[in-house]
């Protein structure tokens, strides 16, 4: 297994990731950060936590997790974004199905610990569509944040569309891709990751916006 997280500014955040992965990771997964572009310490947190880290020119989160993946040594990728934290076993709760050869790829869920109103309402919206999903064993949308495949499978489709400059739709762009030709996306509710919220509206708009678009 291998774990890429793409990352952009996130010196705030990475370390808390890092530590937690580290600990999961012992022994199952190497693991590599792609800086994408980051003005801030990103690619110095990184490199104090002793995990591999890539730098390159701001190309968007889905070019870093191709850039990453194209690197990885592991059977099955991995991909977490920046600033969630996975909950205690989740990795090795995301390899498990991977042990059924009928499963091209596993989706985990996250969940905000953040009290503040806007990012209860946007958590709100995420819980909405995890339930839905529950109601299903596959599914034909995925959310990068969290979320593992096969490295033939992901390298069969291209990986993510770089043509996604921005953090929207790249992820559910690929998950359509794959559920047209059949291939099994496995919901897996007991994947955890802890994930923020927007707490600024118009960030929340804008991240609206731009998925929308």
């Amino acid at each position: 297994m291998s774990i890429v997280i793409p990352a952009y500014n996130a010196e705030t955040s990475i370390g808390d990731l890092l530590a937690e992965v580290c600990r999961q990771a012992d022994g199952i997964a190497d693991i590599l950060v792609v800086d994408d572009g980051s003005t801030d310490r990103t690619a110095e947190r990184v490199l104090e936590s002793g995990v591999r880290c890539v730098r390159q020119i701001n190309a968007g989160p889905a070019n870093a997790r191709n850039v990453g993946a194209g690197m990885a040594v592991g059977e099955v990728l991995v991909f977490l974004d920046s600033d969630l934290v996975p909950a205690p076993d989740a990795l090795k709760r995301m390899l498990a199905p991977f042990a059924d050869l009928r499963v091209d790829a596993v989706q985990g869920v996250y969940k905000s610990r953040q009290s503040s109103l806007l990012a209860q309402y946007c958590q709100a919206e995420i819980d909405y569509k995890q339930r839905r999903c529950i109601r299903h064993v596959f599914i034909d949308s995925i959310n990068a944040a969290v979320f593992a495949i096969r490295k033939s499978v992901f390298e069969e489709y291209g990986g993510f569309h770089a043509g996604f400059r921005m953090a929207a739709a790249e992820d559910t762009d690929l998950g359509f891709r794959m559920a047209r030709n059949g291939r099994r996306i496995l919901f897996c509710p007991d994947v955890l990751a802890y994930h923020p919220q927007p707490e600024k509206l118009l960030i929340y708009l804008r991240l609206k916006f731009w998925r929308g678009y």
